[in-house]
């Protein structure tokens, strides 16, 4: 299961089914061009992964960012160690 969202309607539903029992999501961050928007989307899925780590498998992070252009490969290479040192999780693009 991936679980991907620009905003908090889809982390607050994804919440409420890691409370009853949801594992094995993998859980997907959008990045766009926008510095501002990434900071908060990566800040939200590094709370969300801390606290429920049982439930997922993996981050997906920015993964059509490279395609549109929106960032170059090492800003997503960053942001990607970013992610992986925080949670601790298998991270990918």
């Amino acid at each position: 299961m991936g679980i991907y969202t620009r905003g908090g309607t889809v982390f607050t539903a994804a919440t409420t089914d890691w409370a009853h029992g949801l594992r094995g999501a993998l859980m997907g961050i959008w990045i766009g061009s926008a510095a501002t928007d990434n900071e908060l989307q990566i800040a939200r899925a590094i709370d969300l992964a801390k606290a429920h780590p049982k439930a997922l498998k993996g981050i997906v992070v920015g993964n059509e960012v490279l395609l549109r252009g929106d960032q170059s490969a090492e800003t997503l290479a960053a942001m990607l160690r970013r992610v992986r040192e925080a949670t601790g999780m298998p991270v990918t693009y």
